[in-house]
């Protein structure tokens, strides 16, 4: 009598796709280590949830990796954009790192999965010899969008700088809500009513200028409307935009 096929765990399906997947998996793994027994479980379902894109991800075709990556990313951009992040970041492909570059300039979440790889770097004096191929894809990542979010700082049908205005709208990284401005994350383009008086700056803080606070330009009061011209985030979270006043 033959012995009855056992249906396949999610472990199972992970082990049988190790030798293809070995980077993403990576990720994944790290991703696991750092959360508790209980958390694991109760995420080990999105590994099954996930595989189809995790192969597609390693696949050889461009395009094919590609669809995988942003189908990964629309999978867990809401609760848990972190795993999103270093599975498309994991594999070091470059066609991955633009679509992070893409992701990132769009979803300030995910930039700021990216920036957390650079934690506890001291990057001012532009040496990259000693950082890891992990690290010195986010560095690039961060560079590019960073030069694209300067390159927007003109408007194209205009060609007349954009709002002057900054403001720092806060820390929207989990617990860390105590210096917020507004209510959600914010997004480029949106309008947000300011929940407290915010001090309106000249600029956000700059490599070049040592990260030093920008010079305060006057005190924009709690119910002004804001809107969102440019946005970044750095590697702790902090949200810096450049916006203008809708009302005062």
């Amino acid at each position: 009598m033959s012995e009855q096929k056992k249906s396949k765990t999610p472990w199972d399906i992970i082990q049988s796709s190790i030798l293809l997947l070995t980077p993403v998996l990576v990720a994944v793994m790290g991703y696991f280590f750092n959360k508790s027994l209980t958390e694991i479980e109760s995420q080990i379902a999105n590994v099954t949830a996930m595989k189809p894109f995790m192969e597609m991800i390693a696949d050889p075709d461009i395009t094919t990796s590609k669809m995988g990556a942003y189908a990964i990313y629309m999978l867990k951009k809401d609760d848990d954009p972190q795993i999103a992040a270093q599975m498309i970041l994991a594999p070091g492909k470059q066609h991955l790192l633009d679509v992070l570059v893409d992701i990132g300039n769009r979803d300030t979440a995910i930039k700021s999965v990216v920036n957390h790889v650079l934690d506890n770097l001291d990057l001012s004096s532009g040496d990259t010899s000693q950082l890891s191929d992990i690290q010195k894809n986010a560095l690039s990542i961060i560079d590019k969008i960073d030069k694209q979010t300067a390159s927007e700082l003109i408007d194209p049908g205009e060609g007349e700088p954009l709002a002057k205005d900054w403001l720092y709208l806060g820390n929207f990284s989990p617990g860390q809500n105590s210096d917020r401005i507004i209510s959600e994350r914010p997004q480029i383009g949106q309008e947000y009513n300011l929940i407290k008086d915010a001090n309106v700056r000249a600029d956000k803080p700059r490599k070049e200028n040592g990260y030093k606070l920008p010079s305060f330009v006057r005190v924009a009061k709690k119910g002004s409307t804001i809107k969102i011209d440019t946005l970044t985030v750095d590697k702790k979270g902090h949200n810096w935009a450049r916006i203008r006043f809708v009302n005062e």
